[in-house]
């Protein structure tokens, strides 16, 4: 149990120790993040192809939830002052009064980020051991590449034990390497294979569970000395996203040893680029990768419906509410994606690499001409090989680029016989209704009961006409 004082409230413990978080999706418990662009060993290692930080996880889901980067940064910053400031006593004190709150068993540090650099990495590790001692009924897992740090900060415990209830893993610097050997008693490693390697010691099952960990909890226990997890590469998702015969492929080829090739993705590893190369709105465009992406979803693609709905993805986590919700109240018809003018069915575009590997945000309206352009083209080859009777079209109204494709797009097919009717909702109206009932700000106005309700209405209507 720890300390307790009438100095600490939720809000206080806070403001000195940083926001330890329990909506982690992956994983049990508790997670506490730091700033990912902080890490000294990882931040030089994310520009060494072939490293386990080259295709950082957490960096690109920072540039895309700017949430989570005022979070980390804020975490950073906090910690950091307190360690300086009030030493790691008052850290753990805080932490403690937090994690005793949130009543979890299991407690993931640096899920994001990194011991900092120079004096305040020892100091946090020092931190991190007093925690656990405050908390002898919480079991804490961390994961570091800062083997300098952690050598350092055992001397200078000078043989002290490493509480049972900490595990702390120094991650070996690239894929397919072997533990980090030499390391002081009680540190324990982890390590990254790829698919069609052999783990070493106890491999991570997790992407064949939905990424997540559910029953296991090897990364917590003292007795496993290496845990090693399977390389991917960030977007890609997992097995229960795949069409069923995608991953019993999977899972055959991972017994064979296989796997990896073809599997999770629309191009083989041999022909994947880094983020570098594959950044910016004119790589997505432009990129010789994104073409034969979609020749691939051509070929992939296996309509289940008449009716399709054609919507825009979003560079944030609002992405699975969005589908979620499509997925729950139109049920019944084929979600299609217009990404980047790429265009491609959500199964494929959520599942496969490069389709949620790139960041292109929109640069000002440069590339809005040949953005449409292309996007036209390709929904004219879409709907040329596929047969769709009706399409809804889900873009906001000032979104041009993506409507003027659609605009040019509909009507031909609409003449050529490829489609018979084709609606776009919201309509300025329903928009305009969205504005007047819903808060300013509304997040994902596509998915609204006002839209919803157009669209199902169309549904009806064309039942009726079949």
């Amino acid at each position: 149990m720890s300390e307790r004082s009438d100095k600490w409230t939720l809000k206080r413990a806070r403001e000195v120790s940083g926001l330890f978080s329990i909506d982690n999706s992956k994983m049990p418990g508790t997670t506490f993040a730091l700033d990912a662009f902080q890490c000294d060993v990882g931040g030089r290692l994310a520009d060494v192809e072939g490293s386990v930080c080259s295709n950082c996880n957490m960096r690109h889901l920072q540039k895309r939830i700017t949430n989570a980067q005022a979070s980390y940064q804020r975490n950073q910053e906090r910690t950091e002052a307190t360690l300086l400031n009030d030493g790691p006593e008052t850290w753990a004190s805080a932490a403690a009064f937090q994690l005793e709150a949130l009543g979890q068993s299991e407690n993931r540090l640096l899920a994001s980020g990194d011991l900092p650099k120079g004096e305040l990495g020892p100091l946090l590790l020092e931190a991190f051991a007093l925690l656990a001692l405050k908390t002898p009924t919480i079991k804490h897992w961390c994961a570091t590449r800062e083997v300098g740090t952690v050598i350092a900060w055992c001397k200078r415990r000078k043989g002290a034990p490493i509480p049972d209830n900490l595990v702390i893993r120094v991650s070996s610097p690239m894929v397919n390497d072997g533990p980090i050997k030499g390391l002081p008693e009680g540190i324990h490693t982890s390590t990254v294979h790829k698919g069609d390697t052999e783990p070493h010691g106890f491999g991570c099952g997790s992407m064949l569970n939905d990424f997540k960990c559910g029953d296991c909890h090897a990364c917590w226990d003292n007795s496993i000395p290496n845990v090693s997890y399977q390389w991917h590469r960030y977007g890609r998702t997992a097995a229960k996203d795949l069409p069923a015969w995608k991953v019993e492929i999977m899972k055959q080829n991972e017994k064979n040893k296989g796997y990896g090739e073809d599997k999770w993705a629309l191009l083989p590893e041999s022909s994947w680029v880094t983020d570098k190369e594959f950044m910016g709105e004119e790589a997505a465009l432009r990129h010789p990768i994104m073409a034969e992406a979609f020749e691939q979803s051509l070929l992939h693609h296996k309509p289940s419906s008449n009716i399709c709905l054609i919507t825009l993805c979003a560079a944030s986590n609002d992405n699975s509410q969005k589908f979620k919700t499509f997925s729950k109240k139109l049920p019944d018809i084929d979600t299609l994606i217009m990404s980047n003018a790429t265009f491609t069915s959500l199964d494929i575009w959520s599942s496969m690499w490069p389709y949620r590997s790139y960041d292109a945000p929109r640069e000002s309206g440069r590339w809005d001409k040949e953005y449409e352009e292309l996007a036209y083209s390709r929904m004219m080859r879409f709907f040329g090989k596929f047969q769709y009777d009706y399409v809804i079209c889900n873009f906001l109204p000032h979104q041009q680029r993506n409507m003027n494709a659609c605009r040019r797009a509909m009507p031909e097919l609409q003449k050529q016989g490829r489609i018979q009717e084709f609606r776009f909702h919201p309509t300025w109206d329903e928009y305009d209704q969205i504005r007047d009932q819903y808060p300013k700000g509304t997040r994902q106005p596509h998915i609204t009961d006002i839209v919803i309700d157009a669209i199902d209405a169309e549904l009806r209507s064309w039942s009726n006409k079949e």
